[in-house]
């Protein structure tokens, strides 16, 4: 091979070994840093348009648990609610049996019915204050359903359109049927409104003839709306049973993406720290190498000097 000085090829080979090295060891930094294999979508194009598909539904995961645990928290201040109401009409209901006796008489009646109308007052104030982030849970309303969002689909479709919510048939959606809580305003509103009493209207009136429409009716009142305060239980009983169905099908979900997201963005640190070393390596080796090239020039001034 001939000798040159205006060109030395030998440096530049050297040169691009180098450079390619150097890439390689900055992009280990870059990558050993990180924690993650793609920082960039030059890394893995693919991957990366794969894995932002999975961070976004991990992140909407989030938001849907968050929201079946308010739904439950919901349900559950509402049955705190309509357990006291249950009890406290169970209370009345026992002053309506003792006063059905007619061993008792009207003046014994009477102070039984103080505490009777006050329990009355007590259940209509719960129905009317029990509340959940300023919304009445026992009160019906204008809303037919209390819609809860627990889903995390991506509902994108590859040509940027997306599908309307359809909240009668979305999956993604848990209802809470409020036309049953109207039915039960209805029951309660007769206990309150109805002027329930365990005394007679009539002084003379006995044990038959408590409240305006008799002692039958008294119990027909009350019994009807405990039931219906236990048939609405039920319901939020059911729907809470099914929010928490949804929170651990949502963790298990959660965890096997987040598995999947890692084995396609995060960096295999064993992997990367061998090609680190490797690289470095060679960095080091290609330097020393660079270094002899530029002195090859040198060659020429000895023959110069002979």
């Amino acid at each position: 091979m001939g000798i040159r000085v205006k060109t030395n090829v030998e440096s530049m080979i050297a040169q691009k070994k180098l450079s390619d090295s150097r890439r390689e060891v900055a992009s280990s930094i870059e990558r050993l840093s990180s924690g993650q294999r793609i920082n960039k979508s030059a890394d893995d194009a693919a991957g990366l348009a794969v894995s932002e598909r999975i961070r976004s539904r991990i992140a909407s995961m989030d938001v849907a648990k968050r929201n079946a645990n308010d739904g439950i928290s919901y349900i559950q201040v509402a049955e705190g609610g309509l357990n006291e109401m249950t009890n406290v009409m169970l209370r009345m209901r026992q002053l309506g049996s003792q006063a059905a006796s007619d061993t008792l008489g009207n003046r014994e009646r009477e102070f039984l019915d103080r505490e009777f109308q006050q329990l009355r007052d007590e259940v209509g104030r719960i129905m009317k204050t029990t509340e959940f982030n300023g919304r009445k849970v026992l009160e019906a309303g204008e809303n037919t359903a209390m819609r809860i969002f627990v889903g995390s689909s991506n509902r994108a479709d590859v040509d940027g359109s997306a599908p309307d919510i359809d909240p009668e048939n979305d999956s993604d959606i848990v209802t809470i049927n409020l036309e049953e809580l109207s039915i039960l305003n209805e029951a309660i509103d007769r206990v309150v409104n109805g002027g329930l009493a365990v005394v007679p209207d009539d002084p003379d009136g006995g044990a038959a003839d408590l409240s305006p429409d008799g002692t039958d009716a008294l119990f027909n009142v009350i019994d009807t709306a405990i039931n219906e305060v236990a048939g609405y239980r039920a319901s939020l009983g059911a729907v809470q049973s099914r929010l928490n169905t949804a929170i651990s099908n949502i963790d298990v979900t959660n965890e096997n993406l987040n598995a999947a997201n890692s084995r396609i963005r995060d960096v295999d640190f064993a992997a990367e720290t061998a090609r680190f070393t490797q690289n470095k390596i060679l960095e080091q080796a290609g330097a020393a190498v660079l270094s002899h090239a530029n002195s090859n020039p040198e060659i020429v001034l000895q023959l110069l000097r002979g």
